[in-house]
Formats: C-alpha cells, structure tokens, sequence
C-alpha cells in the first residue's frame, strides 16, 4: 500500500475545522469519502491507496472524530449539518463537483448532501446504508429491524454519559458489539481505533451523532406502526434542498421505487461496528 500523507485541517465556512487526508493529482476528478461510526477518514485507507493513482481522494474525519471540531450540543450533529460540512469541504477545496462514496452514518450524510446538491454529485456510492426513509418503514414494520438497531437506543441513553467521560467509547461498544470486530481488524488499525476512544470528548460527539438523528426506534415488542408522517426522507430536516418539505410516508415510496431490492429487507444485523478491507467488504 502507497503512504498516505497525514490529514491536514480545514476550516469550513461553518467555522467548524475538519482534518482532512488528501491526496492524489490535484486535477484530476475527486471522490470524497466519508467514514462511519465509530471510525475515522483511515476506514478507506486501502480504496484511497488503490484510486489515488488516477483521482484527487479526500477523506475527513467527520464532526465530531479525532482532531475535528467538537461541537458541544446535540443539535450540532443534527443530519443536515454533517451534510453541510460535506458540501462546505468541497468548497474549501474548490471541488465544484465530485464521486461521494459513504459507509454506515457516512453513507447517511451521503444521500442527505446527494438530496440538497444533486447538481453536484458525478456519482454516488452507499455501503451499509439503506436510504432513511426505506430504513425508517423497515424500523417500524419489520421486528428482526428493530432488534437489529437495539443500539441506537442504547446509545442515546443518558445513563452511558458518566461511563463515556470516564472511560470512552470502547466499554461501551465492547457491551454492545462484542469483540468481534476488533478482533478482526488489522492490529495496526485496532491500536489506532482503540487510543482514539479513550477520548471522552471525542465519545461524546460520536454518540451525538444519533441523538441528534431523528430517526424513531420503536420497542422491539411493539407492534408494527406507519412511519412517523412528518420525518424526511434523510433523517434530517422537512425538506430534500428543494424547499418542499416531505413526509418519509412519501418518500418511502418514492425511494422504493428507485431501489427496490432495498425496499423490504432488514438491514445488517451487527451494528455499524465495521472497517472496510482492501476489497471494501464490511468485516
């Protein structure tokens, strides 16, 4: 694998800084990556070795991740600000169109900024995370979903804050996730992953992420209900950046039709714990 310079900083018009690892002919046509949780910018590390050759790459750590700002509030990792970031990034950058390719909650962030700048995306690719709208009918129709994405709810608990301040995020994910995961990893990335969450701030914001979501996760003994009729298709605010606002009840459809295969079936089962290997497969 090539070496990879180390991430640099950039402030968005926001104000909010990102690190940011950039690399490749800087004329060349851009693809923007976006992490999951809980990873950071080298989750791509592999796919930015094999595509640099020939495409300007750049891959942030996200809001909230290692050296990027750490807003304090909730609200502050609302869907539609981590969108904005995207699309502040590329600003900063002088990208005026770009490939976004997003895994897990960065594949959420994907299809809000594909949503709000349609006109800006060349291309987009999603990795293990079904378009919200399909996400949230399946939360609320299908039980094996519910008990899938038992986490979240356990991960918007107030009761884990103590722990993430004390300890950061791995007791937490090791209760939740198993060790699995981990113990897959490349022991040079699990060192990394695992100094990283000690960072009781950094935890937090992490967290953040799905406390400011909102997404609705029923009990997993309820019985099945209609998605909520006011949430949006992102999981974001009421509209798609076109000034109409829309129901998930709507959009659920109209998602439907574009990815039918997406449209009845539940989504991965272990939770967002994965990094990508060098053939991009979620461990």
């Amino acid at each position: 694998m090539i070496a990879l310079p180390d991430p640099r900083p950039v402030v968005l018009r926001s104000g909010v800084t990102l690190d940011v690892c950039e690399t490749g002919p800087a004329n060349a046509p851009a693809l923007i990556f976006l992490h999951g949780f809980p990873e950071s910018w080298r989750a791509w590390r592999h796919q930015i070795a094999d595509f640099a050759p020939h495409y300007r790459c750049i891959a942030p750590d996200q809001r909230g991740y290692g050296a990027s700002s750490k807003p304090a509030g909730v609200a502050d990792y609302a869907p539609e600000k981590l969108a904005e970031d995207v699309l502040a990034l590329a600003d900063a950058l002088s990208m005026e169109r770009f490939t976004l390719i997003g895994h897990d909650w960065g594949g959420v962030v994907a299809w809000l900024a594909a949503h709000t700048a349609p006109e800006r995306i060349a291309r987009l690719a999603i990795a293990n995370a079904p378009h919200p709208a399909l996400f949230q009918r399946l939360l609320c129709a299908n039980a094996e979903q519910r008990q899938a994405s038992a986490y979240i709810t356990a991960l918007r608990d107030p009761a884990i804050d103590e722990d993430l301040a004390s300890r950061g995020l791995t007791p937490t994910l090791l209760h939740l996730f198993g060790k699995g995961a981990l113990a897959a990893m490349e022991p040079e990335e699990r060192a990394h992953l695992l100094t990283r969450w000690q960072d009781g701030d950094a935890a937090r914001a992490m967290v953040n992420w799905y406390r400011a979501s909102p997404i609705v996760v029923p009990l997993e003994d309820q019985p099945a209900l209609a998605p909520p009729s006011r949430r949006s298709a992102h999981a974001g605010s009421g509209d798609l950046g076109h000034g109409r606002p829309r129901s998930a009840a709507r959009l659920s459809g109209w998602a439907g039709g574009y990815l039918p295969r997406f449209a009845d079936r539940p989504s991965a089962g272990g939770g967002p714990f994965f990094t990508l290997g060098r053939g991009g497969a979620g461990l």
